[in-house]
């Protein structure tokens, strides 16, 4: 008996053309498709191409005329498309949605896969900031995680320093999420593997080290207050008045 995955696979290669396009591009929006999007993603006759998608089952029309394909089946055609062909999808994508006005979330969901690795990077960000502000940690580090990954692939097929920058700026980010829902011991993985890339008196190296500072402070341990001092009287806490009230409150919480 053919699994579920089986028979989706089965049914997309006996699609025509148009309806295997639309399909590809259907499974890359994530979201309910219409015409208009379709043209937009590489469709040349939107509409019979959604019904011939439709016609093999793996698609549901909606009332507007569009259609919605459930996520497992979404994420089989999305696995089928070759890695150039989905980034150019998702640029489409995300073109789509900027002119369409979609949310920083979904911008960023086209933007991570797309071809543009700085673009990437700052729509990651941004969604992982806007997780922040509304307290949703588990989203923060979805988006933060991603977007180190990304640096990281980025900087491996370039060598480009910014991307070397973004490793370490993202590893950080994560890391100060992740204090935050408790997995105190993954975020000093993290902390330790970008320190050990820094020199010893950098800007970004006192970023994390207020980073550890949380991390012990988390944990119950002695040192937290020491930690805090020391990144309270380095410059980077000297010329940023931000900064250094954030780290006056934890070392005052810290000696409570």
């Amino acid at each position: 008996v053919p699994t579920i995955a089986e028979c989706a696979t089965q049914l997309f290669e006996r699609a025509e053309a148009g309806g295997r396009r639309a399909l590809q591009a259907m499974a890359v929006l994530a979201t309910p498709a219409t015409s208009g999007a379709l043209a937009v993603l590489g469709c040349t006759n939107p509409a019979r191409d959604l019904d011939a998608a439709a016609a093999t089952g793996l698609v549901a029309r909606t009332d507007d005329g569009g259609g919605v394909m459930h996520p497992l089946v979404r994420e089989l055609v999305a696995a089928s498309i070759p890695l150039e062909v989905r980034r150019a999808l998702h640029d489409l994508a995300l073109a789509w949605h900027t002119a369409h006005g979609g949310s920083v979330e979904e911008r960023a969901e086209h933007g991570s896969s797309g071809s543009d690795g700085f673009a990437a990077l700052l729509l990651l960000e941004r969604a992982g900031a806007l997780a922040l502000r509304r307290g949703d940690v588990e989203q923060a580090a979805r988006w933060f995680r991603r977007a180190l990954e990304r640096a990281r692939e980025e900087l491996a097929l370039s060598g480009d320093d910014t991307f070397e920058a973004g490793v370490l700026t993202f590893s950080r980010k994560l890391a100060g999420v992740l204090v935050v829902g408790d997995r105190l011991r993954e975020a000093e993985g993290l902390v330790a593997e970008a320190e050990g890339q820094l020199a010893p008196r950098s800007v970004e190296r006192t970023r994390l080290a207020l980073v550890r500072a949380r991390i012990a402070a988390r944990q119950g341990r002695r040192d937290a207050i020491g930690l805090f001092e020391e990144v309270l009287g380095s410059d980077l806490a000297r010329h940023d008045a931000s900064l250094s009230l954030d780290v006056a409150r934890d070392l005052a919480d810290a000696r409570l």
